[in-house]
């Protein structure tokens, strides 16, 4: 089994913000959002490295209600890296971006 680096970009998923306000109730807000991750999978061969990457990430962020109709994920790099494996396997967290930055007012 060769030990894989895979790094995925996503559009198009929520994150949920409390947007606090001054006299009123909190209110929580579901934003679109875009992601960079990286996680680290032994597999025979890359396709399935990412095959096996993509499902865990598809069952992750359905689990936590984040994907939407829109939802993508697309492979950003693959590379062998057993240094890499050895030391963050497998990996977890986003980098969340705001895809429309302007929160509603």
């Amino acid at each position: 089994m060769i030990k894989f680096r895979v790094h995925i970009h996503g559009k198009h998923f929520l994150v949920r913000v409390i947007r606090k306000r001054w006299f009123r109730p909190d209110e929580l807000l579901s934003k679109p959002a875009g992601f960079y991750t990286t996680r680290f999978v032994q597999a025979p061969n890359a396709n399935e490295a990412l095959d096996e990457v993509l499902k865990n990430l598809r069952d992750e962020l359905d689990r936590d209600e984040r994907t939407t109709g829109e939802s993508i994920m697309e492979l950003v790099s693959i590379g062998e890296d057993e240094d890499g494996f050895d030391q963050y396997a497998p990996g977890a967290g986003y980098t969340f971006y705001w895809e429309d930055p302007a929160l509603p007012e």
